[in-house]
């Protein structure tokens, strides 16, 4: 399913259940919808995934129901087993402008609010003002070491790219005063990303033996037959999954200006 480049918060997943007849009766319909239910794709700005269990309805929604989920029992509509959750669903999503990341979102969405002077900025269940601003960015700029790696790799130039405009902001743009913060995590960033360079060639690896068809496969010390491939990619792909940046201390050495 593909989804549109700009979301709103009345995008949504409707989920419609039909009663498929085996036997067709003169004026009677083959389908008959029985049931429906739907998944918000925003919240709080933030494209939801995972797994969901969600009641469903016995009557259509009404008009703008897609703005609430359907954990919300909307007044005057018949839901199935007493509007328990009836109905198991996993979304997983592959997206270039969703980073799926709280620590990047709430970061880039604190910059571009800064660059383009849009107050105030909500993230979550946070209403961020003019006057705050600078402390909220400053503690999102440290908490940029808790983010995935994964999504940091694929938005790495847009990161570095950000990181730098607080070093060296446009013309009119606000000044932070953070130079520090901001140069640390760059430097850890890019450590981060040059250190995993194992992991992602075991990875690439592992899919190009399965592609080739090409065994065994040698990394490292490791002699890998195609009968052990499957476990050695699933361990390689949850590694990826569960990496994150490591907090690495940066040491500075402070001189004295020599007196002349």
């Amino acid at each position: 399913m593909k989804l549109p480049a700009s979301l709103s918060d009345h995008h949504h997943i409707l989920f419609t259940f039909y009663h498929v007849s085996c036997q067709q009766k003169q004026n009677t319909p083959l389908e008959t919808p029985v049931g429906y239910t739907w998944i918000p794709m925003l919240q709080s700005g933030r494209l939801r995934t995972g797994h969901f269990c969600l009641p469903v309805s016995l009557e259509k929604p009404p008009q703008s129901y897609s703005v609430l989920s359907p954990d919300v029992p909307l007044p005057g509509m018949k839901w199935v087993d007493n509007h328990r959750g009836v109905f198991n669903v996993e979304v997983v999503t592959v997206s270039a402008v969703h980073t799926q990341d709280q620590y990047l979102d709430k970061f880039f969405a604190l910059v571009h609010a800064l660059d383009e002077h849009q107050f105030p900025v909500r993230i979550d269940d946070m209403r961020i003002m003019e006057n705050n601003l600078e402390a909220e960015l400053k503690t999102s700029i440290a908490a940029l070491s808790s983010s995935q790696l994964e999504p940091v790799v694929r938005f790495l130039h847009l990161l570095l790219d950000k990181l730098v405009l607080l070093v060296v902001p446009l013309p009119g743009m606000k000044w932070v005063d953070n130079h520090r913060g901001v140069f640390n995590v760059e430097v850890v960033t890019v450590s981060a990303v040059h250190t995993q360079d194992q992991y992602l060639d075991k990875f690439f690896a592992l899919v190009h033996a399965l592609d080739e068809h090409q065994f065994p496969v040698r990394i490292d010390d490791m002699r890998i037959m195609e009968n052990n491939l499957e476990a050695e990619l699933k361990t390689s792909i949850a590694a990826l999954s569960s990496m994150k940046i490591k907090k690495i201390k940066i040491h500075t050495e402070h001189k004295r200006e020599p007196t002349w």
